[in-house]
């Protein structure tokens, strides 16, 4: 619904704009479902930008991409930098990972040691077999699909080798739940160590974060003007049409 070299600037200005605005937590990775229907308006109005003001599109892409190397250098991932870190966040943080990654580790070890094939063996493939770098995460994909059913089958005959009946029964519905533990065990490990970095950095470059803060702020205001002439010309052309019947 953009043109191409719109996309990634439509999904970081969406990203910087709700979260400025207050409407998603700074650190919360939303999925496409709920980003589409925002996103759709801010391609609408960079299209429209785009074909009226194309200097000011200019200006505003070249705003937007000197913020996401800002981002990027505080390693900010795909969520955004707080303007503050009050003590209290902190230790609710803290309180909440540990107890979640504490309780969640034998679980999620143990299904990542069951599933670590399926993990595996698309990379080992890789190995194998040259591909363009457009095809790599498509052939990892069909691999690791291919992969979850062998391994599955795996494992039940294993629980069958050593208890037979009974153990498939147990072994049938237990292992895709720990296999999802490990999934959600590893991507909450991974969120908490990429916000313990960011707190890192933005204890020792506290004026990073202060520029960014500026950044964002003057980018929403210039999303907002946007928005606002945007309305302004659909009024406008709502006006010049031609009432029926007249």
């Amino acid at each position: 619904f953009a043109e191409s070299e719109d996309r990634e600037l439509i999904e970081a200005a969406e990203r910087l704009y709700v979260r400025e605005k207050g409407w998603v937590d700074w650190r919360a990775r939303e999925g496409l479902a709920e980003r589409l229907p925002r996103m759709r308006e801010f391609a609408r109005g960079l299209a429209w930008l785009r074909a009226n003001e194309p200097e000011r599109h200019t200006r505003l892409a070249r705003a937007v991409r000197r913020y996401r190397r800002r981002l990027a250098l505080l390693g900010a991932g795909d969520a955004d930098v707080p303007p503050r870190y009050g003590a209290l966040r902190v230790a609710r943080f803290i309180t909440r990972q540990g107890l979640v990654l504490g309780l969640g580790f034998p679980l999620g070890v143990l299904g990542g040691a069951l599933w670590y094939p399926v993990y595996r063996l698309p990379r080992l493939a890789l190995t194998l077999v040259r591909l363009d770098y457009e095809a790599v995460a498509t052939y990892k994909l069909v691999t690791a699909v291919l992969a979850t059913p062998l391994v599955y089958a795996f494992w039940l005959w294993v629980a069958w080798d050593f208890a037979g009946t009974p153990g498939v029964g147990v072994a049938a519905p237990v292992l895709p739940v720990l296999g999802l533990v490990a999934l959600a065990w590893t991507g909450r490990w991974r969120r908490a160590q990429e916000d313990a970095r960011l707190f890192l950095r933005v204890l020792l470059h506290p004026r990073q974060r202060d520029r960014l803060a500026a950044q964002r702020a003057a980018l929403v205001a210039e999303f907002d003007a946007v928005a606002r002439d945007l309305a302004a010309s659909d009024a406008a052309a709502a006006r010049s049409m031609p009432v029926a019947g007249a």
